[in-house]
């Protein structure tokens, strides 16, 4: 499984067809996880409820380049200061939240994603985060 990560909105938004496509698959094919209301979510931080974010969208792909599964986050501050990954859609806005990827891939997403969070690419507190809203 290759994992990468999305941090810019272009790449973001590349994905918009393959990611709705996964999601009609997914074990949690709820509205609240297609692409388009995501990418509205993130282009107000849920209408402000966030004030500063980076995008750190986390895909899986087989060998062939398929997309298996979606680990849709961002990286930000939360409620107490703190840093921390977030789901996109959190908290107060979205309901039923959750990765995007069919249950038989779910084991080998999530261990990608956790190998992820445990090297050297994993997301840091200093510099990461950056405002989503353009100058």
């Amino acid at each position: 499984m290759k994992i990468e990560v999305i941090r810019d909105l272009d790449g973001f938004n590349a994905l918009a067809e393959q990611w709705n496509h996964l999601h009609q698959d997914s074990a949690s094919a709820e509205p609240f996880l297609r692409h388009e209301y995501l990418a509205a979510w993130w282009q107000t931080l849920g209408g402000g409820e966030w004030p500063r974010g980076a995008l750190y969208v986390v895909t899986g792909r087989q060998a062939d380049g398929s997309l298996v599964g979606i680990a849709p986050l961002f990286f930000t501050e939360n409620k107490d200061g703190l840093p921390a990954l977030m789901l996109l859609g959190s908290i107060e806005i979205s309901d039923y939240l959750d990765f995007i990827v069919p249950a038989e891939k779910l084991p080998e997403v999530a261990a990608g994603l956790l190998d992820l969070l445990a090297s050297p690419q994993a997301p840091e507190y200093q510099g990461c985060i950056e405002t989503s809203k353009p100058p």
